[in-house]
C-alpha cells in the first residue's frame, strides 16, 4: 500500500470511490462524494492533507483534512476537520 496526496487527475476516480465506499457504510447520507467536491472548492482545502491509499495501482481509500475555525467561549480556535474517510469494501478491517 502507498499513501500519498490526491492528484487533480484522480478527482473523478475519487468521487466514484467515495460514492461506492459509502454505499455500504453503516453511517452515511448519500452525499459524501459531493461533500468531497465541495470541500475542494473552498479556501480551507489543503491539497497536501487530501490523501489516497493506493494498492496495486488501484485507489482503495481516501481521507481529507480541511481547515476549520471553531468559535468557543475562550475565543475562536483553528482546527482541522477530518472528513470524510473511506475505504473500499474489500479492504476494510485490514489496517488501511
Amino acid at each position: 500500500m502507498r499513501i500519498r496526496p490526491e492528484s487533480h487527475a484522480e478527482f473523478s476516480a475519487i468521487h466514484d470511490l467515495v460514492k461506492t465506499a459509502f454505499a455500504t457504510a453503516r453511517v452515511k447520507d448519500g452525499d459524501e462524494q459531493n461533500f468531497v467536491d465541495r470541500l475542494r472548492a473552498r479556501k480551507n482545502y489543503i491539497p497536501e492533507l487530501a490523501l489516497v491509499v493506493e494498492k496495486d495501482g488501484a485507489l482503495i481509500g481516501h481521507i481529507m483534512l480541511t481547515r476549520l475555525r471553531i468559535k468557543g467561549n475562550a475565543g475562536p480556535r483553528n482546527a482541522l476537520l477530518l472528513a470524510p474517510l473511506c475505504v473500499a469494501l474489500g479492504h476494510r478491517e485490514r489496517g488501511v
